[in-house]
Formats: structure tokens, C-alpha cells, sequence
């Protein structure tokens, strides 16, 4: 209640506003998206992006095999997605680190991402996202994958598909 005598105030309360500060605070810097993150966010699939079916591969002496895969061809980039299972009774396969080869034994550098397939995955299933930059045409379309786990399995895809590449003017 407002008064307007002194004598009749129980409590004084003093409200001071704080003033906005001079300039908008700086804006976080995003990362630049990533290849993976469009795949893993589903925004790039089969339908708009080239693509290539990866076989599916059973390594038994391992313990792990593979649910057919797909590649992608982007713009400077490809990416190989695969599904990988471990045989039951077998150690869960943590991989770590992902190489691939082309034509000629042609290297390319890659990195690994990992991912749960979804929450109703049964244990001991993950996918397995290989990145590279966009090969030169001398290392062919035809890699081997081989993907190393931390405890000294490694599992290799021997005939991983990539899609031509598109010829500029050419739809």
C-alpha cells in the first residue's frame, strides 16, 4: 500500500533497477556441422545425397559381423555407415579408431564416430560412422574398412562401396 505520511510506513523497501549492460553479450561460436551430424540427425539419407549398399560381413574368429551398410558421397567428403554386432557370448567391441585403403593401397585419413543405433538396441550393437575427405579418383571406389576396437579385434570390411561421383553440369 502506497501512503503518502512518513509516520504511517511500517517498512521501507528500496527497488533500484538494474541497468542493461552496454552491448548483447558475444555469441557462443557454433562448431561447423559436420558430415556425421547430418546422418545422425537423419536430415541426409538414401533420397538427395549419392549413396552405395556396403555388404554385410561376418568376421566369426572376431566375434563381430555387420548388417548391410550404406556409403555416402557428399560434397568433399564420403562417409561409411555400418552397423556393427557382437557374436553373443562374446566381449562388447568398443571400436577406436577406423583406416581406410582404396585402390593401390591409396590411405585415406578418417575419423570414427560411434553412436547407439537407439534406445531398444540390444547390447553389444553400435553403429559405426567412418569420415574421410573426398578421395582422389586414383584410389578407385572400391575401399576396405577396417574398423579397431580397444581390446585388439579389429573388424575389416573388405568391399566397401562408394558412389561416383557426379560430373559437374551433369544432373
Amino acid at each position: 500500500m502506497l501512503v503518502m505520511d512518513p509516520a504511517e510506513v511500517d517498512l521501507r523497501i528500496d527497488v533500484k533497477r538494474p541497468e542493461p549492460p552496454a552491448a548483447c553479450p558475444p555469441e557462443v561460436q557454433r562448431p561447423e556441422p559436420r558430415p556425421e551430424d547430418f546422418v545422425l540427425k537423419g536430415y541426409v539419407n538414401d533420397r538427395g545425397v549419392q549413396t552405395a549398399v556396403i555388404e554385410p560381413v561376418k568376421d566369426r574368429a572376431q566375434g563381430l559381423w555387420t548388417d548391410r551398410g550404406v556409403s555416402y558421397r557428399g560434397n568433399g567428403w564420403v562417409l561409411f555407415d555400418v552397423v556393427i554386432n557382437s557374436f553373443p557370448g562374446r566381449p562388447l567391441f568398443a571400436p577406436r579408431d577406423a583406416t581406410l585403403t582404396g585402390k593401390g593401397g591409396v590411405p585415406l585419413r578418417a575419423r570414427l564416430v560411434t553412436a547407439a543405433v537407439d534406445a531398444s538396441t540390444p547390447e553389444g550393437v553400435i553403429r559405426v560412422l567412418v569420415v574421410a575427405e573426398e578421395p582422389p579418383p586414383s584410389a578407385g571406389l572400391v575401399f576396405t574398412v577396417e574398423v579397431d576396437g580397444g581390446d585388439g579385434r579389429s573388424l575389416v570390411i573388405p568391399r566397401a562401396n562408394l558412389p561416383k561421383p557426379v560430373e559437374e553440369g551433369k544432373p
